[in-house]
């Protein structure tokens, strides 16, 4: 994947984010780093490299930064579950760390997994914006992975009832009143008829029939409808509610 030698590290809460590119200006690895942690031992008193918090956080933010690449770029290159595939390097922070880490062997966090065609270039600054709806840029990039449009669909509907909480016809005029200033063409009808949509995917006794994959006319409504609950969504996340 190629990545301007030039790319800044990016920084998340405690977390520093560094690109680690090849001389043929490919990026290898993505390598997180973490400050201000406090050391951990195990029951037998040696240091624990890894803690159940730390890698939580870690995964966390792997995740976050796999979906904002594979929306930015259509690469989907990093693979949080491995990201504890290797124990974290133990870097001292004082003097007497350093005496206690001396004699400890070191290994990276590092996680990439090349696959797509890059779309856009890959700029990771404006991934700071926004870390807080990580779980919303999650469902946007899971709908890209998901290889039915039927999920697509319903993943990507799930950002919208992230951003909001009511229900019904609240719902729509909610999701219309704020998306309208962006988009004029999302009317409080055409949020109810995605809305609508969504019911009768997910549920088989849906009170206006159920969406059913079997069918061609059904999976044709589905794609048509496709583009409209996408570009919504991501209206969503360039404009959040909060």
């Amino acid at each position: 994947m190629p990545v301007n030698g030039d790319t800044p590290p990016l920084r998340l809460g405690n977390a520093l984010i560094n690109w680690k590119i090849s001389t043929g200006g490919n990026l290898e690895s993505v390598i997180i780093e973490f400050s201000g942690v406090q050391m951990q031992y195990t029951e037998t008193g040696s240091i624990s490299s890894s803690f159940p918090s730390l890698e939580q956080e870690a995964y966390t933010i792997s995740y976050y930064i796999a979906n904002r690449l594979l929306i930015q770029t259509a690469f989907d290159a990093i693979r949080p579950s491995r990201v504890l595939s290797d124990a974290p390097t133990l870097i001292a922070e004082t003097l007497e760390e350093k005496e206690e880490l001396s004699s400890k062997g070191r290994s990276v966090w590092s996680n990439l997994d090349l696959r797509l065609t890059i779309r856009n270039e890959f700029a990771p600054s404006c991934y700071t914006d926004r870390y807080e709806h990580s779980a919303a840029y999650g469902y946007f990039a899971e709908a890209h992975r998901a290889a039915s449009e039927f999920q697509q669909f319903e993943l990507l509907y799930k950002v919208v009832e992230y951003f909001f909480s009511e229900d019904g016809t609240s719902l729509d005029a909610a999701v219309s009143a704020h998306i309208v200033p962006h988009d004029s063409s999302f009317t409080s009808t055409s949020i109810e008829s995605l809305r609508r949509l969504r019911s009768r995917i997910v549920h088989p006794r849906a009170r206006h029939g159920h969406i059913d994959p079997q069918f061609i006319v059904n999976v044709q409504e589905v794609r048509k409808n496709l583009p409209l609950i996408k570009q919504l969504a991501a209206l969503l996340l360039e404009h959040p509610t909060f």
